[in-house]
């Protein structure tokens, strides 16, 4: 008879961690928009994010929907600052951006973004950032300068953008490991040729006429967010010089090759 209680426990406290988790991972649902999107969102979008500008009018609508959703579940919140709404626009697109092709993925280890007024210490460290995905008591946070936020997408042929970056970073963080491996958008016997690739293109970055930034080569998952700017930024570029690299990056961020 103790068994059994034993085991009935052990059953309900199991299905409490899984409800638990599901509900978690249903959080950004829990908001959804009940009005139109506020024109002046949409101004910002059509003066600040090129991604926006390349997109056809119907699937702006799409974009725009994706903006509003993030923007009803997730904090932003200020480091003595004041939040605009030109921050609450150029974070949400970096949010969406990565995810805009993929279905029904959210972030799950995402409550709130930070945002500084310029570059910031990292905790326990004397070093300065401008992007940062949060562990230990900072997780669940992601950190962005503003300074670096807006260049990001003022300049829009470097392949840099920190909040797409920290984003993708979010990304990679979901399977439990940030180790440049998206396993809940990659098939299986994809992982290890990625690997390869990512080790194949680091090796040759700083060489001439190579147009991949030095900082991607400093570990994989730095190489995928890295990359991944590249990607969004300069489609075109990234398909003309790195052909195998924007195939397989295309696989993870648009399996959907023909949704356009």
């Amino acid at each position: 008879m103790n068994d059994y209680w034993y085991y009935g426990i052990l059953l309900a406290g199991m299905l409490v961690i899984a409800y638990l988790r599901m509900k978690k991972q249903q959080r950004v649902y829990r908001r959804m928009p009940d009005r139109e999107f506020p024109e002046q969102w949409q101004i910002i979008l059509e003066k600040r994010v090129p991604f926006y500008q390349r997109l056809s009018s119907t699937v702006r609508k799409e974009f725009e929907k994706e903006i509003h959703i993030f923007l009803l579940n997730y904090k932003i919140t200020g480091a003595k600052t004041e939040i605009t709404d030109l921050d609450r626009i150029l974070i949400a697109s970096g949010a969406v951006i990565p995810t805009f092709r993929l279905e029904k993925w959210h972030y799950v280890k995402l409550e709130e973004i930070v945002v500084f007024p310029e570059r910031f210490k990292i905790p326990e460290t004397d070093k300065m950032a401008s992007g940062l995905v949060g562990w230990g008591e900072m997780e669940g946070q992601l950190w962005l300068s503003r300074k670096a936020l807006y260049k990001g997408f003022h300049i829009d042929n470097d392949n840099k953008n920190v909040a797409i970056h920290e984003f993708i970073h979010l990304m990679d963080m979901q399977d439990g490991l940030v180790d440049g491996v998206l396993e809940e958008l990659m098939d299986e016997e994809d992982i290890l040729p990625w690997l390869q690739l990512v080790k194949d293109k680091s090796d040759k970055i700083g060489q001439s006429h190579n147009s991949i930034r030095e900082y991607a080569k400093a570990n994989p998952a730095e190489f995928l967010a890295a990359t991944g700017e590249f990607y969004f930024e300069s489609p075109n570029e990234m398909r003309s010089s790195h052909p195998k690299l924007y195939q397989t990056l295309d696989k993870i961020f648009n399996p959907k090759a023909n949704w356009f």
